[in-house]
């Protein structure tokens, strides 16, 4: 259970959207058991002591233990519970900071952390900037052109 009430309601807020439970839960409990694990876990936390930026090296050492683990199911993780478990995880490592006494985590280390995840996790699942721009200049296109608009809006009904 964290403690730090950001923490919770950030926690809350990502478990909101899962709707793929048991698969979120398997995620979760073998991220937390690797995390958690007696020479994973030193190595974390000594990380962590030693870090200029604990938020970033958190969220990317969380996406790393999450790319060993899809890498050994062999693209048979499912994508969404995936980014949502590895966020709860990434939840719970800041958590274990603050506990630890190795920082304090406000709304500005819950969004650098959460930023540095976001940008971290994406390539993991096939999306990359160059992508995620690609498909945002595709809807641009589409939204500014009149006839496409009324074909996309047509589609709809």
């Amino acid at each position: 259970m964290l403690k730090n009430q950001l923490l919770q309601q950030a926690l809350a807020k990502t478990e909101q959207g899962v709707q793929d439970k048991a698969s979120y839960d398997k995620i979760y409990k073998s991220g937390l058991k690797v995390i958690y694990n007696k020479d994973t876990f030193q190595q974390l936390a000594q990380s962590v002591a030693q870090s200029k930026n604990p938020a970033q090296d958190i969220a990317k050492g969380i996406v790393a233990v999450l790319s060993v683990m899809a890498e050994k199911a062999k693209g048979t993780i499912p994508h969404a519970p995936l980014l949502q478990a590895g966020m709860a995880l990434v939840l719970d490592a800041l958590d274990f900071m603050e506990q630890a006494g190795l920082g304090k985590i406000d709304k500005s280390v819950l969004d650098e952390a959460t930023s540095a995840y976001v940008d971290a996790i994406l390539p993991l699942v096939g999306l990359t900037t160059g992508k995620l721009n690609a498909a945002l200049g595709q809807i641009r296109d589409v939204s500014a052109d009149p006839q496409r608009m009324a074909q996309y809006k047509g589609s709809l009904k």
